[in-house]
C-alpha cells in the first residue's frame, strides 16, 4: 500500500505483543529461509548470469541461482529473497516481469524461470527516489519513518538486561535531559556529520555497556555514584561526539541550566570542560584526562622516525580510551576529524597494541576509484576457510580491518555510494556472495572493522545512513594551543640537546620557536583562505609537522649559533608555507609576518642574524676517495648533511652535478642555465625528495624545467627516475602493471624511486 504510513512501534498491551508474536512463529518460523542479497554491489552479470557469445555457454548469476534453488525447496519451506540497498533504474527494471503477473525470471540464454509459490521478495532501500513509476506500481510500500523510532523503545529494550534497580535510575535520568539534548543540538549546534536520533541512543547505550560490568554479581557493587557518572559520560560522548570546541561549550552551558544535570557533572576549574574528565571505574568519580597522560621521553642516543612518533596528550588518550571501549565489545568505530588531528595515528596506535599472536590488523585505503569488487577481494585475501562457508583470520586469530578515508569511493549518477554498501553488507551480514560460486554466501567471523575518515560537506563525500549505524562516530577536534605547543616543545627539545652536542644558545631558542611557528601557522591560515585561483592555500596541522621534521634533520656541527637555528626556521617555514603561494604579494606578505613575530618575540638583535634569503642543502659533499682498505660493507655513497649555504655555491656545486648526470646517464643530456629561480626550484624539489613520504606536484607551464630539474634531483639524491609512458591506450591495467614494477624496485629491492 503505497504512502501508507506504518508505525511498528504502537503500544501494545503485553496479551496483545504475545498474541502477535505467537500467530508470527506459528506462521512463519517453520521452515523458513532468508537469503538477502545486495544488488548494487556485483554487476548485472554477476546477478543475472553470463553469456558467452563464442561457446553459447551460460553461466548463472547469484540472483539466477537462488531462484533456481527457490524451485528445489521441500514442501512447506518459505523462502524470501531480501533485495537489500539503493535502487536505480538499472537492476531493478530487469525485474519487472518478475514483478509483474507473470511472476518469470527472464534471462538473457532464453530461459524462462516462473517464481515458487513458497517464495517471497523484499526490497531493503533507504528511498526509492530513484525508482520507475512501473517498479513503484508492482509493489506494496511500507514506509518506515526515522521519526516513528524514537529513542525511548530502544532505550527501553536494552534496560530489559540491566539489574531493576539500576534500570529506573538509568531510565529516569535519560527521561530528564535526552530529549531536551538532541533538539539544542540540532537547533544551536552544527554536528560535523548528520546522524539520525535512534543512532544518538544507540552510541550511548554502547559506551555504558563498555563502562558496566558484564556480570551480575560486579553489577551488585555499583553504587548510584557509578551510575550518574557513567551516565554523564555516555551522553557527553554521544550527543557530543560530533561537536566541535566551541559548540560542545555550547552544550555544556545548556547543561549546566539544568537542575537534574548539575548535581552529577564534575567541577571544572579554570578554563576546564566537563569534555576533559573521565568516571574512575574504582570509585566512579570524575578524574581529569590530563592526570592518565603518559610523560613522553625522547630518546637521546637515537633519532626515531619522525611519522611514528605519537606524543601523548588529552586528546589521544581521551580517544584511544573511547575506542577501547566500543571496541572490546567488537563493535565498530569511524573516527572523522579534519586533516592532521591524527586520526590514522591514533587508529594504528590502538592496533599496536594488539598481541600479534592473537590478533592481526590490515589497513584498506579507499581512494575514488575503490570498487565494491576491489573491497570484496581485499577481504578474502586477508581470510582463510574454516570449515563449510565460514572462512576468518589465519590461524583462529581475530582481526581488525582499518579502512581510512572511507567516504572517498565516488557516488554513482543515482546517487549511491556503491562500494560502502558492500561495506555494509560485511558489517550488517558478516559476509557477502561468493563471485567465483554464485549462490554460495562466504561467512566471515573474527573480524571488526575500524574506520577514519575527513569531515564531509565542502565538496567532500559522506557516507550512507544504514553504514553509519554501524559504526560509533567521534569527531576529533584539533588540539588546543597549549597541546600542540606541548606536543612540538617535547619532539624539538628533546632533539637539540646537550647530549647530541648542541650548544646552549640554539637549544634554548627552540622553546621558544615552538609558539613562534604556530603563531605564524595560524596567521597564515587566517590570511591565505582558498579561492578559485588558489584553491591549494589549505593549511593544516601537517604543515607545522613537516617544518619541525625539516628542522629535526640538522646535526649539532652545522647549527651551533642563534643565527643559525634561526636562519633554518625560516628556511623550513618558506619551504613548507610560502613556496605554496602563486604571486609575490602573497610571498612578500608572509616575509613580512615571518619577521614581526620575530621581532616581537626575539627583538631586533637576534632578527639581524637570521639571515634574509637562507638556502639549506644536503648535497654540497663529495663522496669519499677509495683507498683500497675498506671494508666490503663500505659506503662509497656522498655523505648527507643538511648545512647553509650561498647561491653562488649552490650554483657550482650544480653545474658540478650536472656534468655527472650527463656522463653518467646516457642519451638524456642536460645543459640546464643555473639562475636563481631554478636553482630555487631545485632546493625545493630535493627537498621533498630526501624528506620520508615526500611527494610534491609541479606546476608550471611548459618549457619551465619541471622534468629536468626533477631528473637532476633525483639523480642527486642517488635515486632513480620512472617516467610514466603515457598513449592513447593506456588504460588502468597498464597504470596497475607499471605501480607493482615501481614497488618491487622501490620495497622488494630497496632501491631509492621518483
Amino acid at each position: 500500500m503505497f504512502g501508507q504510513h506504518f508505525d511498528p512501534y504502537q503500544k501494545f498491551t503485553k496479551a496483545q505483543y504475545l498474541a502477535k508474536i505467537s500467530i508470527f512463529k506459528q506462521k512463519y518460523k517453520k521452515n523458513r529461509k532468508i537469503f538477502k542479497t545486495l544488488p548494487q554491489a556485483i554487476t548485472a552479470p554477476q546477478m543475472f548470469g553470463t553469456l558467452d557469445v563464442a561457446t553459447n555457454d551460460w553461466t548463472d548469476g547469484i540472483f539466477s541461482t537462488l531462484w533456481r534453488r527457490s524451485h528445489k525447496k521441500k514442501k512447506g519451506e518459505n523462502l524470501w529473497l531480501v533485495l537489500d540497498g539503493p535502487v536505480d533504474a538499472i537492476w531493478i527494471e530487469n525485474l519487472n516481469s518478475v514483478l509483474d503477473d507473470n511472476k518469470t525470471l527472464t534471462l538473457a540464454n532464453g530461459d524462462r524461470i516462473p517464481m515458487a509459490p513458497s517464495t517471497k521478495i523484499i526490497f531493503e532501500p533507504h528511498n526509492i527516489d530513484n525508482a520507475s513509476p512501473a517498479t513503484v506500481s508492482r509493489n506494496g510500500m511500507v514506509f518506515m519513518s526515522s521519526s516513528s523510532l524514537t529513542w525511548e523503545p530502544i532505550l527501553g529494550a536494552w534496560l530489559e538486561g540491566v539489574p531493576s534497580q539500576h534500570a529506573e535510575n538509568l531510565r529516569s535520568k535519560f527521561d530528564a535531559i535526552w530529549r531536551q539534548s538532541l533538539e539544542f543540538i540540532q537547533q544551536n549546534c552544527v554536528p560535523k556529520m548528520e546522524m539520525l536520533d535512534c543512532m544518538y541512543i544507540r552510541q550511548a547505550i554502547d559506551i555504558l555497556m563498555g563502562l558496566l560490568p558484564s556480570n551480575t554479581d560486579e553489577y551488585q557493587k555499583l553504587t548510584a555514584n557509578h551510575i550518574s557518572h557513567y551516565f554523564v559520560f555516555a551522553v557527553m560522548w554521544s550527543i557530543g561526539a560530533l561537536l566541535e570546541l566551541e559548540d560542545r561549550a555550547k552544550l555544556e552551558e545548556f547543561w549546566r541550566q539544568n537542575a537534574s544535570m548539575v548535581p552529577m557533572m564534575p567541577a571544572c576549574k579554570d578554563d576546564q570542560t566537563i569534555f576533559e574528565f573521565v568516571a574512575r571505574t574504582d570509585t566512579g568519580a570524575w578524574q581529569p584526562w590530563s592526570d592518565r597522560v603518559q610523560n613522553y621521553d625522547y630518546p637521546t642516543d637515537s633519532v626515531p622516525d619522525f611519522n611514528k612518533i605519537l606524543v601523548p596528550n588529552v586528546d589521544n588518550v581521551r580517544t584511544d580510551f573511547l575506542m577501547n571501549l566500543i571496541m572490546k565489545q567488537e563493535k565498530a568505530v569511524l573516527l572523522i576529524g579534519e586533516q592532521g588531528t591524527a586520526k590514522t595515528v591514533m587508529i594504528q596506535g590502538y592496533c599496536s597494541k594488539y598481541d600479534i599472536e592473537m590478533h592481526v590488523t590490515k589497513s584498506l585505503n579507499f581512494s575514488s576509484t575503490t570498487t565494491p569488487g576491489m573491497y570484496q577481494r581485499s577481504i578474502e585475501s586477508y581470510v582463510e576457510k574454516r570449515v563449510g562457508t565460514t572462512f576468518g583470520p589465519p590461524a583462529g586469530k581475530k582481526m581488525t580491518i582499518f579502512i581510512d578515508d572511507v567516504n572517498m569511493p565516488t557516488i554513482n549518477e543515482w546517487g549511491d555510494q556503491i562500494t560502502n554498501e558492500i561495506v555494509r553488507q560485511l558489517c550488517e551480514n558478516r559476509g557477502f556472495y561468493n563471485l567465483d560460486k554464485p549462490g554460495d554466501f562466504i561467512n566471515i567471523v573474527d573480524v571488526q572493522f575500524v574506520a577514519a575518515m575527513i569531515h564531509p560537506g565542502g565538496g567532500r563525500n559522506d557516507i550512507p545512513q544504514r553504514l553509519k549505524r554501524q559504526f560509533n562516530v567521534f569527531n576529533c577536534t584539533l588540539p588546543s594551543n597549549n597541546s600542540i605547543d606541548q606536543i612540538f616543545k617535547t619532539i624539538g627539545c628533546g632533539y637539540f640537546c646537550s647530549a647530541r652536542e648542541f650548544t646552549g644558545a640554539v637549544s634554548g631558542l627552540i622553546d621558544k620557536l615552538v609558539p613562534l611557528t604556530r603563531q605564524l601557522w595560524q596567521q597564515t591560515k587566517v590570511k591565505m583562505l582558498p579561492t578559485p585561483d588558489k584553491f591549494h592555500y589549505i593549511f593544516n596541522l601537517r604543515d607545522l609537522s613537516r617544518i619541525w621534521q625539516g628542522i629535526l634533520t640538522v646535526k649539532a656541527p652545522e647549527c651551533t649559533t642563534s643565527g643559525d637555528i634561526l636562519s633554518l626556521w625560516r628556511h623550513e617555514c618558506t619551504r613548507t608555507i610560502s613556496d605554496r603561494f602563486v604571486s609575490q604579494a602573497d610571498r612578500d606578505w608572509f616575509d613580512t609576518a615571518l619577521e614581526t613575530l620575530v621581532e616581537e618575540k626575539f627583538g631586533n638583535e637576534l632578527k639581524s642574524q637570521m639571515k634574509k634569503e637562507p638556502f639549506y642543502v644536503d648535497f654540497l659533499r663529495d663522496p669519499p676517495e677509495p683507498t683500497g682498505e675498506e671494508p666490503d660493507d663500505f659506503d662509497f655513497s656522498a655523505p648527507k648533511v643538511y648545512e647553509a649555504t650561498t647561491i653562488e655555491r649552490l650554483a657550482e656545486r650544480l653545474l658540478e652535478q650536472q656534468e655527472l648526470y650527463n656522463e653518467t646517464i646516457r642519451g638524456a643530456k642536460m645543459a640546464l642555465v643555473f639562475f636563481k629561480d631554478a636553482i630555487t626550484h631545485m632546493i625545493k624539489i630535493s627537498r621533498i625528495i630526501r624528506t620520508p613520504r615526500g611527494a610534491a606536484m609541479l606546476v608550471g607551464v611548459g618549457g619551465s624545467g619541471k622534468q629536468s630539474l626533477t631528473r637532476l634531483s633525483t639523480y642527486i639524491a642517488g635515486y632513480t627516475t620512472f617516467q610514466i609512458t603515457l598513449s592513447k591506450s593506456y588504460n588502468t591495467s597498464n597504470l596497475l602493471e607499471d605501480l607493482k614494477l615501481m614497488y618491487r624496485w622501490a620495497g622488494k629491492d630497496g632501491k631509492g624511486l621518483v
